[in-house]
């Protein structure tokens, strides 16, 4: 069974000093999300995105090619699926179709979830890697802020 989930934003964990990408389940409101670590350069473009700005300095980032491109070749992206956990790296699809065909290509999460924001596609998580992972979040105890596209 697969979870949608909804990207809650892009923060500095302190612990690390690294970025975390946050998703949150859409029809759970228990406390709960799932923590991606992603590189610095993929934080910046799924903040990019979710600032609803396509471009840096005027310039597209290379998602925003990317979906030119697809946008230019009329081949839809359906959706992402993070599918797998292995030793603590995610694995995500992305899901193509054209002319009635269906296929997915492999990807890294933080590639798939940038593209995913700026199509307004919908993300999942297989139930078996959420629940492995997810992180319960008590917003009065704990001392992190989760605010939308911000670091």
């Amino acid at each position: 069974m697969k979870i949608e989930v909804s990207v809650e934003g892009v923060i500095l964990d302190a612990q690390s000093n690294q970025q975390m990408l946050v998703l949150k389940p859409k029809t759970k409101g228990d406390g709960k999300f799932l923590p991606i670590w992603i590189g610095n350069a993929e934080a910046v473009s799924i903040k990019t995105a979710l600032s609803q700005n396509s471009t840096i300095h005027g310039r597209p980032l290379t998602h925003d090619l990317l979906k030119n491109m697809l946008a230019y070749f009329q081949v839809p992206l359906q959706k992402v699926v993070i599918y797998k956990l292995v030793q603590g790296t995610f694995f995500a699809y992305l899901y193509f179709s054209k002319d009635g065909s269906e296929w997915q290509v492999d990807s890294r999460p933080s590639d798939a979830i940038s593209m995913a924001v700026r199509v307004n596609i919908p993300i999942f998580v297989e139930e078996d890697v959420y629940n492995k992972k997810q992180v319960r979040y008590n917003e009065k105890t704990d001392p992190i802020e989760i605010p939308k596209g911000s670091s």
